[in-house]
């Protein structure tokens, strides 16, 4: 935690004048019910879960990605511990503890079975829990109240910033009520004066002023749009109290991911994220105040530019080849997405899935083996999901329609070749019934089974 220099005029104390602002933390301990799961088959029931609290855990899963689990699909199922202690002067916390325990999908035992992670930190400094949680939620260091109960957490505190130097909602209540700017500066500042410099001019007598190097602060952005993110990293020259402000193009604030926080100097980063809004170019607005008063501003355009359009399924042919009983699926898709094809009956029941891979863009095919299916109308559906999850589905039918002949032979040979006297592949007896696969010149090209040959016509009936 940033801590301030122990200067006279740097106090703590009550200011009637500033409004305190309340905020709450109230968390579920057990995040996700896993009992009557198999974490054998996370594949079952991981996409079908999520955890209960939606403003918090996603912070801390940001938190957790930062910190070893980048690009990890994680799970939080309980928050056994957040506490904070150590009061300093004016009420406000120091340290923190705080304990996760989550799963990490792909992160198994040698039997395939997930396995629990835990991060726990203790009496760490306060400013690494609430930047764990989120400064917008827990505004302050000054907690009033928690408690810890068998199934739930609450923390409950009051004010917004970091409780040093000038207030400026206090000295805009005190200005509107008639204070004076000594008086102001007095209150926020004890023991300090406010005095003029005669300056190098014979006799001139000139007003002091302060000509120290700016706080500079620089600032680029990186968007991540399968996130759904746009990670902002900012460099301090000196160490400053930073707010960092998402504006839209009328200039209306839609999120702070740093508020009134004091960093050191370094580089810094903070994430933004986009999923709730539209396509457009937005403002990263940061602001850095020095302890000296001194404030840098800088600004930078953030475009977004998300994937809306879902793929196209183009160029759709099926052929079907009687005599190896199999049919050819042919596509085009128009980038690289996850396609499944699969095979519907006449009743909407799945008969066959052809394939469930990543498929780069272009001219794509599929086999479907029809032999253990029967004749009738089928339907082909090829989905296929981009990186963005923008999905786009395409139905077409598909008819099978195989002919078939009663043997009138008491005994008819399924012979190898069109050839009398070429190797017997298998036998026949009057009344049965077989597939006619294709009819060349006296011979039909017959299937009985596992056995595929020829028989003359004159011993079959249509």
């Amino acid at each position: 935690m940033v801590k301030w220099q122990p200067l006279a005029y740097l106090s703590i104390k009550e200011d009637f004048f500033d409004p305190k602002t309340s905020w709450e933390i109230t968390l579920d301990k057990q995040q996700i019910d896993l009992s009557k799961m198999d974490l054998s088959k996370p594949e079952e029931w991981w996409t079908s879960v999520e955890e209960k609290d939606k403003t918090v855990v996603p912070k801390l899963k940001v938190w957790l990605k930062n910190n070893g689990y980048a690009q990890k699909d994680i799970k939080i199922t309980e928050i056994p511990l957040l506490t904070f202690s150590d009061e300093k002067t004016g009420g406000r916390v120091t340290k923190g503890s705080i304990q996760l325990n989550f799963y990490v999908r792909g992160l198994v035992d040698d039997r395939g079975k997930l396995l629990q992670q835990t991060v726990k930190l203790t009496n760490v400094a306060a400013s690494k829990i609430r930047g764990m949680v989120g400064q917008e939620v827990m505004k302050s260091y000054l907690v009033d109240h928690s408690s810890s109960g068998d199934s739930k957490i609450s923390i409950k505190g009051s004010g917004y910033g970091h409780g040093v130097g000038l207030s400026q909602f206090g000295a805009k209540n005190r200005a509107e009520a008639g204070q004076s700017y000594q008086d102001i500066l007095g209150f926020y500042y004890p023991d300090t004066t406010i005095e003029k410099e005669y300056g190098p001019g014979a006799g001139s007598k000139t007003d002091l002023v302060v000509k120290e190097e700016p706080n500079t602060v620089s600032m680029k952005g990186k968007t991540d749009y399968l996130s759904d993110e746009v990670g902002i990293t900012y460099s301090l020259k000196e160490d400053a109290v930073v707010t960092l402000t998402i504006k839209d193009n009328k200039g209306k604030s839609l999120a702070t991911p740093v508020h009134d926080q004091p960093m050191k100097k370094g580089t810094h980063s903070a994430t933004w994220n986009t999923k709730a809004v539209s396509n457009g170019t937005y403002e990263a607005e940061i602001s850095a105040m020095d302890r000296s008063g001194n404030e840098s501003m800088e600004t930078m355009p953030i475009k977004i530019s998300k994937d809306t359009s879902a793929p196209k399924i183009t160029d759709i042919n099926t052929a079907g080849d009687y005599s190896t009983e199999k049919a050819n699926i042919t596509y085009t898709i128009n980038e690289n997405t996850n396609v499944t094809v699969k095979i519907k009956n006449s009743k909407g029941k799945v008969v066959g899935i052809l394939s469930e891979s990543q498929f780069n863009k272009g001219r794509q095919s599929a086999t479907w083996d029809f032999k253990n299916m029967s004749n009738g109308i089928y339907t082909v559906t090829i989905s296929a999901k981009d990186k963005s999850d923008n999905q786009k589905t395409i139905s077409t039918k598909i008819s099978i329609r195989k002919t078939t002949g009663i043997v009138t032979a008491s005994e008819l040979y399924i012979k190898e070749n069109r050839n009398a006297s070429s190797e017997t592949v298998g036998n026949l007896y009057r009344d049965q019934s077989i597939t006619i696969l294709a009819q060349q010149d006296e011979w039909y090209k017959v299937k009985k089974g596992s056995q595929i040959g020829y028989v003359l016509k004159k011993h079959v009936k249509k």
